[in-house]
């Protein structure tokens, strides 16, 4: 059953990659980005079989919630860093009253899908592992996600659910679009519930309507948040690792006092709802 779902997103994404590379031009990646005064603690999860994973882990002594925050930076698999996501990950920490961690996942350009969601498999098992040491509790794990680092963790909770480890929900930021999402509600791998937040871009929310209709029809639980008048990364832009950031010059100029508030929005409502999920 694991290797199906490895197999069938394991595809999808090659043929993503691909056409993102090929037909679009996109053979560009950003320098790697590092942050002098980081907030997240690195930590590297030892494994038998692999290379060790690096993470980011953003502790609350007040864990109240029991609650863990995973998060999957965005970059198509080819570009983003873990610690461009600092402030977003210490800012849910802070507002959930949790633990949050950030996994550092190897782009394609080191290994191939599905390495990258075995990453997140084995980070959700070595924190249910050692909960006690955390003040977690294995069924209070929730996924954040951005494009690519959200396509990954809706394979990886997919895996984790055939496992009978179920994670609480899903909340992915403008995910890689394509079929694997509807593939995994047919054959049933699919069982969590997902909230897709998207931006203006009438394909991807043409798509996500699409997904929305057919898990309803599984009753699988799945939401979609449109900000239809917002940018692409509008949720991102207002943290400082973006707008300090020279790379980000053309696109920042975009992000006006309008983008700013929707973007504050956006935020408030997923603490709001992540705290909902925390205290059922």
């Amino acid at each position: 059953m694991e290797n199906l779902i490895i197999n069938i997103l394991g595809i999808f994404i090659l043929i993503w990659i691909f056409k993102s590379l090929f037909f679009k031009g996109n053979l560009q990646t950003r320098k790697e980005f590092h942050k002098s005064n980081l907030i997240g603690s690195k930590y590297s999860i030892q494994r038998d079989n692999g290379e060790d994973i690096h993470v980011l882990i953003y502790e609350n002594e007040n864990n109240k919630n029991n609650g863990l925050i995973v998060v999957g930076h965005g970059g198509a698999l080819i570009d983003g860093d873990v610690e461009r996501s600092d402030t977003f990950c210490d800012t849910l920490r802070k507002k959930c009253e949790c633990m949050v961690v950030s996994v550092d996942y190897q782009k394609l350009g080191k290994n191939k899908p599905p390495y990258q969601q075995q990453e997140f498999i084995d980070t959700v098992k070595y924190f249910i592992n050692n909960a006690s040491k955390y003040q977690i509790s294995a069924s209070k794990i929730i996924f954040v996600g951005f494009s690519g680092g959200s396509y990954l963790e809706i394979g990886a909770a997919s895996i984790l659910a055939s496992q009978n480890l179920p994670i609480k929900c899903l909340f992915s930021f403008y995910p890689l679009l394509d079929d694997s999402i509807i593939n995994l509600t047919d054959m049933g791998f699919l069982r969590f519930p997902i909230t897709v937040i998207s931006a203006n871009n009438s394909v991807e929310n043409e798509r996500i309507e699409t997904w929305k209709n057919h898990l309803a029809s599984h009753n699988v639980s799945f939401e979609h948040k449109a900000y239809s008048d917002a940018m692409m990364g509008f949720i991102e832009y207002q943290f400082e690792e973006y707008s300090q950031d020279p790379a980000f010059g053309k696109r920042l100029k975009q992000f006006d006092d309008e983008q700013c508030m929707m973007a504050q929005a956006s935020m408030m409502w997923l603490e709001n709802e992540i705290n909902q999920q925390l205290n059922e």
